[in-house]
């Protein structure tokens, strides 16, 4: 019985170890951006975030994910090339 939890265990450490590699292989140029005071009668305002890929490997993001509905987002669906740059544009209406 110890060792198949010994084995879950070491299984779930190695998924989660392989998900932070693929993070480490990109690198973003600014990771915050203030927008200052937003009037809402303006409208949505946005902001473009550039990424490099370190990686050895094309990297695609598909999603992200944000805390609240306010946030809007554009990926690009096209791999960045190692030592490419791509672009994550955030909307916050």
């Amino acid at each position: 019985m110890k060792r198949i939890i010994v084995i879950s265990f070491l299984l779930f450490v190695a998924a989660h170890l392989r998900a932070q590699t693929v993070a480490a292989d990109i690198q973003f140029e600014e990771r915050v951006y203030n927008f200052g005071t937003i009037k809402e009668k303006d409208g949505k305002v946005s902001h473009t975030f550039v990424f490099q890929n370190k990686g050895k490997t094309a990297v695609t993001i598909d999603d992200i994910h944000s805390g609240c509905g306010c946030i809007g987002k554009v990926v690009s669906n096209d791999p960045v090339k190692p030592g490419g740059k791509g672009k994550v544009t955030i909307t916050f209406d």
